[in-house]
């Protein structure tokens, strides 16, 4: 497979057009880079972030669907833990959000549940619902396991790991449920 590849990239180097667009990408992205070091210094980024520290010093969702819900910023594995403490992360799904939460669901199945923030809000929001939160990274099912017991919803969330395409039919079988995919981004 390495030699195709490598194959292909000499093909498409060897074109002075392929060469010269792949040099001028390479030319904005390494600017890109060297201005973003060079507009936040590490000084600046640590007194940032002490402030932001400051700010969401209880480690409590500040605002939308699951406000009042704890968060360790130590326990997410993304970058996005201040959008998420302040309420603002990802906010132009909450109409969904809301709208799944009046549904009364009696399962919601998060399928790549990372940090729980999802799985967690839901369980908070939902009581009378079971929440199924599977990932396949061991990490952040012990991170959402250990935020859904600070949070006081251990009981209603099945943790599990992988989420199977076998795992579509115990879905589809059953009545009112919620089937929740959200991507990050991340991968």
């Amino acid at each position: 497979m390495k030699s195709t590849s490598k194959h292909i990239l000499q093909k498409l180097l060897v074109n002075d057009f392929m060469y010269n667009l792949l040099k001028l990408f390479l030319f904005v992205a390494d600017r890109l880079k060297a201005s973003r070091y060079n507009y936040l210094n590490t000084s600046q980024y640590a007194r940032l972030k002490a402030c932001a520290d400051k700010i969401f010093a209880e480690k409590i969702v500040c605002n939308g669907p699951f406000s009042c819900k704890k968060f360790d910023r130590e326990a997410t594995l993304s970058g996005s833990t201040y959008t998420m403490l302040s309420g603002s992360f990802q906010s132009e799904i909450y109409p969904f959000i809301y709208a799944a939460r009046q549904e009364h669901y009696d399962d919601v199945y998060n399928i790549g549940c990372a940090d729980g923030y999802y799985a967690i809000g839901f369980a908070r929001s939902m009581p009378g619902s079971t929440i199924y939160a599977f990932d396949s990274d061991k990490l952040a099912m012990v991170k959402t396991q250990k935020l859904a017991t600070e949070n006081g919803c251990q009981n209603n969330i099945t943790f599990s790991g992988t989420f199977y395409p076998e795992n579509l039919k115990l879905v589809f079988t059953k009545k009112n449920r919620c089937l929740l995919l959200i991507e990050k981004g991340q991968k």
